[in-house]
């Protein structure tokens, strides 16, 4: 490197150096730091000499300046990182020809967990974990080549080995880095306001009226103090150019920027000693160890989480605002970071792209049987809009057959960029463009799944509806191969379902479901449900058998024995009421590993004083579908006894 410093020389007592070394010895990690500290514990100094608006305003801009300093000093950290990313590169050419956009995109990696992508084809580093090891000491640590400071005479250590200590570091570190990222992030814009051409005023303590979007309700928020409110320009990919304001009441962003650059030198220091420690033993070649005092995060019972972002940030199309959340009041209800909106709806595939039709109903219907989940919240920018996210919740073997062909259909296009939303109450249809891809659900295409095509021509040509058939029985599959061959008509369509409701009329298919149930909340449709899934399925019916009370054994038979009466759909048959001494959550667990058969494993008792949990099973009589009958098998648990079943436990247990 010394072409670029001909004219020069560069040394120390040590002897002469390279430019690249000189200036990487000279670098300091807390010049800036200092700076920010000097600055903000003089805040008040030399505002004597002004009066009234002046005197606010000059302190309110010095606010800003803390604020400015704290942006500039995130950035510098941010060169360095970058500098160790590229640590086979000159010091002098990493550290000065980093453009603003190579800075942005690597603290959009640390802000979004991308870390290994950070990386790169970097040869020398696998992950980000391997670099913060190398570079925060704690390679050498684990190997013992150094001297290092004892941190074993702690009191409050919650780690119990090196290796721990190491890795609640690691992870304490990474946590630190997001938390700056976001920083910088939320605020560039608002960071090159003041560097471009100083876009910045100062308002007087004043009255904000805000305006409760989902309820038009108005508030008057009184603040105290001066708020500094920058012009910016959106530099994002989702709204880049466009013109908004942001502001923050001055002495708010003051305290939060001291914070952040607090956090910020909490590992920038330590990060810059080791890696310049490395640097310099490679430099002079020497064979002697080194000492470091090496920094480790999260280890210690008093190192609590600080949160300090204390605000409520107030948005419309045009501005965005930071208000003490101590000052907003308690009547204003913003939208939360996420949200849900729940709907019912239809996925169909058209011209390769995703069409989700909704409608506002309280139930699945044969229309609209998909429950959706969609998931909104605040992108990382300043700008008023969401990224958005859509959940599903079906279960296969309740979906109309025409949905599933859709599905099939839509998985060959999948996952998806942008999708048309179609609202079929108000006949309003517009396509979106997603921040994040979204994936249908990735169901399989069955080996029978030609005579399921054939099977959704004939519910079109007789107007009848299919449900899909999570089982196809023999008797279904050879009436469909006995149709498909001929001419469909709406007569041959009628035809062949009153053959298949003959053929099938004695098939039987169960779902097992197992749920855990409050008994002390009631909802209008029951007990609310803590959690819920369908351990098993399978062709054919439940039976359960019982020796003097007690259950001896539980098989599949092609149908129920003898005394079974078929019941209206959704009627229920209590099969079984077990008082045990296991927890609800561990018969839950132990039913989604073992099934049914955990059912003699657990410790019954007759006592209801020492039952800790109680079952239930009852046989939920099912609709007929064309292709078997389609029951359910409920086993319900809850932690102690619900009401609706201590009239049968005083009968099956008497005192």
């Amino acid at each position: 490197m010394t072409e670029k410093f001909n004219w020069s020389e560069f040394g120390s007592a040590e002897g002469e150096h390279d430019p690249d070394f000189h200036f990487a010895s000279t670098y300091s990690p807390i010049l800036k730091y200092d700076h920010i500290l000097k600055s903000n514990d003089s805040i008040g100094e030399g505002l004597s000499r002004f009066d009234g608006r002046k005197e606010r305003n000059a302190r309110a801009y010095a606010c800003v300046a803390i604020f400015r300093d704290t942006m500039e000093y995130i950035e510098e950290f941010g060169i360095y990182i970058y500098s160790l990313l590229n640590a086979d590169e000159s010091f002098i050419d990493n550290i000065t020809r980093t453009a603003p956009g190579e800075i942005k995109k690597v603290f959009t990696y640390l802000r979004d967990g991308d870390l290994n992508d950070l990386i790169g084809e970097n040869i020398e580093f696998e992950t980000f974990d391997a670099l913060l090891k190398r570079y925060f000491g704690y390679e050498m640590f684990l190997q013992e080549r150094f001297e290092l400071s004892d941190i074993h005479n702690e009191k409050d250590l919650i780690i119990d080995s090196k290796e721990e200590a190491v890795e609640v570091s690691i992870e304490s570190i990474k946590n630190k880095l997001q938390r700056i990222s976001w920083f910088f992030l939320y605020f560039d814009d608002a960071y090159n306001a003041i560097k471009h051409g100083n876009r910045v005023s100062i308002r007087q303590p004043s009255t904000v009226e805000i305006t409760n979007e989902h309820n038009g309700e108005k508030y008057e928020v009184d603040i105290s103090e001066p708020v500094a409110e920058f012009l910016c320009k959106a530099s994002g990919d989702r709204s880049q150019g466009k013109r908004y304001t942001f502001s923050a009441p001055a002495d708010h962003l003051r305290k939060n920027s001291v914070r952040i650059a607090e956090e910020c030198k909490s590992i920038y220091k330590p990060l810059y000693e080791v890696s310049h420690a490395l640097r310099e033993s490679a430099h002079i070649a020497s064979k002697e160890e080194i000492s470091i005092d090496t920094a480790f995060y999260g280890i210690r019972e008093s190192e609590g989480k600080k949160d300090s972002y204390n605000y409520t940030n107030i948005k419309n199309p045009d501005t965005s605002m930071w208000i003490p959340e101590q000052i907003v009041p308690e009547e204003f209800s913003e939208p939360e970071p996420e949200f849900y909106n729940t709907a019912f709806a239809a996925f169909r595939e058209q011209n390769g792209e995703l069409v989700v039709e909704t409608v506002g109903e309280d139930d699945p219907s044969y229309d609209y049987p998909i429950k959706i989940e969609g998931k909104a919240s605040p992108d990382n920018d300043q700008m008023i809009g969401w990224n958005g996210e859509i959940n599903f919740n079906f279960r296969v073997s309740q979906l109309p057959l025409w949905q599933y062909k859709e599905l099939l259909d839509l998985k060959d296009n999948s996952p998806f960029t942008s999708l048309i939303l179609k609202n079929s109450d108000e006949d309003i249809s517009k396509k979106v463009r997603l921040d994040n891809e979204i994936t249908t659900p990735q169901i399989e295409r069955p080996e029978y799944w030609s005579l399921l095509q054939f099977a959704c021509r004939v519910g079109l040509a007789s107007d009848i509806n299919l449900f899909y058939p999570v089982y196809l029985y023999e008797e279904a599959g050879q009436i469909l191969e006995k149709y498909k061959s001929q001419n469909l008509t709406r007569e041959v369509a009628n035809n062949c379902l009153q053959d298949l409701a003959v053929a099938t009329s004695d098939c039987i298919y169960t779902e097992v479901v197992a749920a855990v149930l409050d008994p002390e909340k009631r909802t209008g449709e029951g007990y609310k449900i803590n959690q819920s899934s369908a351990i098993n399925s399978t062709p054919g019916a439940y039976n359960f058998e019982f020796e003097e009370g007690s259950l001896q054994d539980i098989r599949i038979d092609d149908g129920y024995s003898e005394d079974f009466e078929r019941q209206d759909p959704g009627q229920l048959d209590t099969i079984i009421l077990m008082l045990v001494t296991e927890s609800a959550d561990e018969i839950y667990e132990r039913l989604l590993e073992d099934g049914l058969i955990s059912l003699n494993s657990f410790e019954e008792v007759i006592d209801p004083k020492e039952a800790v949990s109680c079952i239930t099973i009852n046989r939920e009589h099912g609709i007929a579908t064309h292709w078997y009958w389609f029951d359910r098998l409920n086993i319900n648990i809850y932690s102690g006894i619900p009401p609706h079943a201590e009239e049968n436990i005083s009968q099956l247990y008497p005192k």
